[in-house]
């Protein structure tokens, strides 16, 4: 199910065993013409919306679609999230990252953030040398970056804490 605004106004597009789309709710009203295989094409109240499929991400539950030119992300829901919602448990599967520690011993030879860099999931941050193979340690995240507790060139062990997170 995909929720978006559209003139202003809720829309949920859902789509049936045969993964055909219809607006979903009897309180919407709008005609939903399927014009290419990730083509479609949604009149309401006189507006004309184009929606393109640009990419599906299962694993993250995201799709990208280009409305009417614009790229635009959204979560892709199903029945699952709608209960776990209803039971309000929604913010379950967040985890909050506070710190990166280093997986292994060795020598920081790079850090790539500093103190108030906001990092996305799989940023790079540091690399660290170990047993002469460079080893590039990347947000667990999304995250903004507190301190850096190393410095470049320095000699790290296991599980030492080298980067916190706000």
């Amino acid at each position: 199910m995909l929720k978006t605004l559209f003139a202003d106004q809720l829309i949920e597009i859902d789509f049936n065993e045969a993964g055909e789309p219809f607006l979903k709710g009897q309180e919407q009203s709008g005609d939903l013409e399927i014009a290419g295989p990730k083509y479609l094409k949604i009149t309401r109240d006189g507006q004309l919306f184009h929606i393109i499929l640009e990419g599906i991400d299962l694993a993250e539950k995201m799709v990208t679609l280009r409305i009417n030119g614009e790229k635009r992300a959204y979560k892709i829901r199903d029945g699952f999230d709608e209960k776990l919602e209803k039971l309000g448990m929604t913010q379950m599967g967040i985890r909050k990252f506070n710190e990166l520690k280093s997986p292994m011993p060795g020598l920081v030879i790079n850090i790539a953030v500093e103190p108030g860099t906001e990092v996305k999931k799989g940023d790079p941050l540091i690399v660290l040398e170990a047993m002469k193979m460079e080893n590039i340690l990347r947000s667990p995240g999304d995250v903004k970056v507190k301190e850096i507790k190393v410095q470049k060139g320095a000699a790290v062990e296991k599980n030492k804490v080298l980067i916190t997170f706000e």
